[in-house]
C-alpha cells in the first residue's frame, strides 16, 4: 500500500507499508495416544505453525480440557487421574497467534487394566499371646502396584466396620471388654477404589490372675526347705522369704516379676500409652515346687508364693512360715585298730592317717585338686599327683604320719602306668630319725620290686619289723618325663611273716 500527498505550492511526497494477511488455521497432523496406563495417557500432534495445546476428552463425550498455551509445533499433553479399563473419547485443539483455531476429529482410547489388589498385614502387640489390656498397638502394612494412596479400614470381629482412614503403619486401638480370644480385621483400598482381601490377627485378653492353692513347706532341714503350691492355669514360680514377716526380701524362682506387680490393674487402665504385656521368661506350669537353700538352723522364716500367667497377671498368696531344725553332729570315727594287729593299713585315713606332700596338683578346668589325702583314702580311682613333672633332678615325697608308732614290716605303692616312680627311695621314722628300708634307682633293681595289673603299676618293699611313727617316699625320677608321680595308694602295715 502506498500514499502520496501533495500541498498548495505542489509539493509531493509519498509513503509505503505492507502487512500480511493470514487467514488459514493450523493444519493439525499425526495424532496419537501413547503410554496408555490404567490411570494416565499421553497425547501427543503436529501443526504446520507455532500454536497452542489442548485436549479435550471424557469418559462420554470430551468434556474435559487439559493442555497448555505455549505455542509450539510438536505438542504434548498429558492426561492424569483416569480411571482404569475405561474408554476415553477425545479431541486435540490448536489455536496460531492471529486466533484461528484447528481441531481433530473425536478418538477414542481405552485406559489399561489396573494391577493386583492391595495386599497387607497386621499384628497385634508385635505378635504376643496374651494381654491383659483393653488397649492394644496394630502394626499394619500395605503394598500396592501403584505409589497412589492407600486407605484401610478396622472392625473387631463381627462388628462393623469402621470407616475408611489414611493407611496408618502403628495404630491404637481398643479391643472389647470381656475375656477370651480377639481378632481385629483390616481391608485396603487403593487409589483406583480395589479393596483387598481381608487380613486378621488375634490375642487372648486375660485379665484375672492365677488361682493359687494347697501352699506347703515340706523337706525342712537345718538349711534347707522346698515349697510346693498349685495353680489353676500355667503360671511361673516364685518364693519370697525371710526372718520378719514384714520384710521378705529373699526370693527363689521367676525374676521378671514380684509381689509388688499384683497391685497393677488389668483391663480397662486409662492409659495414655499402649502397655505391651511381656511373657514371663520362667516355664509356665500348674504344679509349683522351689527350693530354698543356705537357710539359718533353729530359725523362723516366713515367705509367701508369687505366680504370673502368660499375660501377665499377677498372684500372691502369703502367710506361711516353717522353722529350720538345728544340724546333727556326724557319728564319731571308729576307733583305730590296736597295736599288733596284723594286715591292718595303718596309712589308711580311716585308720588315723594323715598325709602331707612336697606339692600336689590343684583344681583346674579338667578337673579337682589331688591333694596328699587321696593316697591314704581306701578308694582307688583317687589320687595324690605332684604339681609339676618329674623331670631331671627335680624331687617330689610324700609323707604319711600314723595315728601313734605301729610295727610295720611292709610297704606298698600303687600308680599309673604313666605316672610310676623310676627312682624312689622308703624311709621310716625311728626315735625322731629316718631310716631307708628300701629303694631302687636302676631298671634290674625297680623290676625286683615291681608288678602289674592293667594300667596300675605297684611297688612292694618288704624289710624286718620296725617300730614306726611316720612313713616317707622321695620319688627323684618318673616314667615318662612329662607327667608328675601319681599315687593311688601308700599301704605300711605288719604282715605278720
Amino acid at each position: 500500500m502506498t500514499v502520496r500527498v501533495r500541498d498548495a505550492a505542489g509539493n509531493e511526497a509519498q509513503a509505503s507499508a505492507s502487512i500480511t494477511v493470514d487467514a488459514t488455521p493450523p493444519s493439525i497432523s499425526g495424532v496419537e495416544v501413547k503410554s496408555i496406563g490404567p490411570d494416565s495417557a499421553t497425547v501427543t500432534w503436529r501443526t504446520n505453525k507455532p500454536s497452542d495445546s489442548w485436549v479435550l476428552f471424557g469418559s462420554y463425550s470430551p468434556s474435559e480440557t487439559r493442555g497448555q498455551a505455549e505455542r509450539v509445533t510438536t505438542h504434548t499433553v498429558l492426561l492424569y487421574g483416569l480411571n482404569p479399563n475405561t474408554t476415553y473419547y477425545f479431541k486435540v485443539r490448536s489455536a496460531d497467534e492471529t486466533g484461528h483455531v484447528a481441531e481433530s476429529a473425536t478418538q477414542t482410547f481405552r485406559t489399561a487394566q489396573r494391577g493386583n489388589p492391595p495386599t497387607g498385614s497386621i499384628s497385634i502387640n508385635n505378635g504376643a499371646t496374651y494381654t491383659r489390656y483393653y488397649d492394644v498397638q496394630l502394626t499394619i502394612s500395605a503394598r500396592d502396584d501403584y505409589r497412589g494412596p492407600i486407605e484401610m479400614r478396622l472392625r473387631e470381629g463381627t462388628g462393623s466396620w469402621s470407616g475408611w482412614m489414611a493407611l496408618q503403619t502403628t495404630f491404637a486401638y481398643r479391643i472389647s471388654p470381656g475375656d477370651g480370644k480377639k481378632t481385629v480385621y483390616v481391608e485396603f483400598r487403593d487409589m483406583y477404589g480395589i479393596q483387598s482381601s481381608t487380613y486378621s490377627s488375634s490375642i487372648t485378653l486375660d485379665t484375672r490372675p492365677p488361682r493359687i492353692s494347697n501352699v506347703k513347706s515340706a523337706n525342712v532341714t537345718a538349711n534347707s526347705a522346698t515349697i510346693t503350691w498349685n495353680t489353676d492355669e500355667p503360671a511361673t514360680s516364685r518364693v519370697e522369704y525371710g526372718t520378719s514377716g514384714t520384710s521378705m526380701r529373699e526370693f527363689v524362682g521367676e525374676r521378671s516379676i514380684s509381689s509388688a506387680d499384683a497391685s497393677t490393674p488389668s483391663g480397662d487402665v486409662g492409659a495414655k500409652a499402649i502397655i505391651i504385656t511381656p511373657t514371663p521368661s520362667g516355664s509356665l506350669r500348674t504344679s509349683h515346687s522351689v527350693s530354698l537353700t543356705g537357710l539359718r538352723e533353729k530359725t523362723t522364716y516366713y515367705y509367701q508364693v508369687v505366680s504370673s500367667d502368660a499375660a501377665g497377671n499377677v498372684a500372691v498368696m502369703s502367710g506361711f512360715s516353717f522353722t529350720t531344725g538345728g544340724t546333727t553332729p556326724p557319728p564319731p570315727p571308729p576307733p583305730p585298730p590296736t597295736s599288733g594287729t596284723v594286715n591292718v593299713n595303718w596309712a589308711l585315713a580311716s585308720n588315723g592317717g594323715k598325709a602331707t606332700a612336697s606339692s600336689y596338683a590343684p583344681a583346674t578346668s579338667e578337673g579337682p585338686a589331688s591333694p596328699p589325702s587321696n593316697a591314704i583314702d581306701g578308694n582307688a580311682r583317687t589320687y595324690w599327683e605332684a604339681s609339676k613333672a618329674g623331670v631331671g633332678s627335680s624331687i617330689e615325697w610324700i609323707m604319711v604320719e600314723f595315728a601313734k608308732s605301729q610295727p610295720i614290716n611292709y610297704i606298698k605303692t600303687m600308680s599309673d602306668v604313666g605316672h610310676y616312680p623310676m627312682e624312689m627311695t622308703v624311709e621310716v621314722e625311728q626315735d625322731g630319725r629316718w631310716v631307708a628300708v628300701g629303694s631302687f634307682k636302676s631298671t634290674s633293681e625297680q623290676k625286683n620290686l615291681m608288678s602289674r595289673s592293667g594300667s596300675t603299676i605297684s611297688f612292694e618293699f618288704k624289710f624286718a619289723q620296725v617300730v614306726a611313727s611316720k612313713v616317707r617316699l622321695t620319688i627323684r625320677r618318673v616314667s615318662n618325663p612329662t607327667h608328675a608321680i601319681q599315687f593311688y595308694e601308700v599301704i605300711a602295715m605288719n604282715t605278720g611273716k
